[in-house]
């Protein structure tokens, strides 16, 4: 029965390459509806690794999606697994894994363990741990991959605390829209399109070790760690208690006053705006400059929304240290001069935070620097 079911369905190659037909039976098309299952949760176990496909098929256990993720370059012509390797038989052909990929698949690919190459490539079930696919297990996988696609329940519902308490913010609407796009993972960063089907290079542009994941645009990437520490917060994000950046965008909103999510708002929208000046224009904006971008955004907001009769009463969000003050327009330095700016604050009842700034005639920064040193209120 099996042998006639390949000999009319699909002769020339294995089920899982296979095509639907022009005119599919009734069973031929209830079992392709269902080989995506297999498709997704399997990985080829190498052996000779004539039959794997470099560039297609799933081989690389230590991914998520067990696929490399470099893309297929136009020069390159390795196809199958079995080029990756010594004909000798001596395992992974280092040279040329290296040339080929990018060092985040490299090294995943030099960590399999190439048994026999003798043998002929075995397909693995990887919600098992013999390898060997079940219905139970193919069921446990799909409800698992809903679970994990549907978004944090507390942020699923419009009518949500979270969101009116998002949209009620006073600052800028884009810097709202942000967050929103945040939480509802909208944000066209690499590791997505390439999800989507569109091809690009997944590294993170500015730091190119990583995979640009909305995490690392936003918590992990190093240049954003400078950024969230060289802030007037003072955060050092990669050690805050919840990892994953929309939960924790999603916990400031619902558990911290409205001045700390407005800074977090405009710090977030000026850091996605540095990153997609990397992408489009090829600039590399420092983190000194994002952090002024996100401070000037927030200044020039409250003195555009404060009556023009009252022009000295402080915003209604200045009553924590972690907000920094709005400046006195500052004058560049006469032509041949620099200017040197400076200030302090009380961090903690015996800490200073103390800063310095040096700008010249054009008022770019040429050197800053920011301390710390014991100290008491009254000092």
């Amino acid at each position: 029965m099996s042998r006639c079911f390949k000999a009319k369905n699909f002769p020339y190659s294995d089920i899982l390459k296979a095509s639907i037909g022009s005119s599919p039976s009734y069973v031929w098309r209830s079992i392709f509806n269902s080989l995506w299952v297999i498709n997704k949760g399997s990985c080829w176990n190498i052996g000779d690794g004539n039959t794997i496909r470099i560039w297609e098929d799933n081989w690389i256990p230590q991914h998520n999606g067990f696929k490399p993720i470099t893309t297929r370059r136009g020069i390159s012509n390795v196809t199958k697994v079995k080029e990756l390797l010594h004909q000798d038989g001596a395992g992974w052909n280092h040279q040329l894994i290296d040339t080929t990929f990018f060092p985040i698949d490299s090294h995943q690919i030099k960590q399999i363990h190439i048994i026999n190459t003798s043998s002929e490539d075995s397909l693995m079930w990887m919600h098992e741990n013999n390898g060997s696919y079940s219905v139970k297990s193919g069921y446990k996988a799909i409800q698992s991959w809903k679970t994990s696609s549907i978004s944090n329940p507390s942020i699923s519902s419009p009518d949500s605390h979270l969101w009116k308490k998002l949209w009620a913010l006073h600052t800028i609407p884009r810097h709202k829209t942000i967050l929103w796009r945040i939480l509802n993972n909208s944000l066209p960063v690499k590791s997505e399109l390439d999800k989507r089907g569109i091809h690009c290079i997944p590294l993170c542009p500015r730091c190119h070790t990583k995979v640009e994941t909305l995490n690392h645009v936003f918590m992990s990437c190093p240049l954003i760690t400078r950024t969230w520490f060289g802030s007037c917060l003072s955060l050092k994000i990669m050690e805050q208690p919840i990892h994953d950046v929309k939960d924790w965008i999603a916990n400031i909103i619902l558990t911290e006053k409205e001045d700390l999510i407005i800074q977090i708002a405009s710090l977030t929208y000026n850091i996605w705006q540095a990153r997609n000046q990397q992408v489009f224009e090829d600039l590399t904006i420092p983190e000194v400059d994002i952090i002024q971008r996100s401070e000037r955004c927030i200044n020039e907001f409250i003195q555009a929304n404060s009556p023009s009769s009252s022009p000295d009463i402080s915003p209604p969000y200045s009553d924590r240290h972690v907000l920094c003050p709005r400046p006195k327009r500052w004058i560049k330095p006469e032509a041949g001069w620099v200017k040197a700016n400076s200030d302090a604050n009380l961090q903690q009842p015996t800490k200073w935070g103390l800063g310095a700034i040096i700008r010249d005639e054009m008022g770019l920064v040429m050197v800053f620097a920011e301390w710390e040193m014991s100290g008491y209120q009254d000092a």
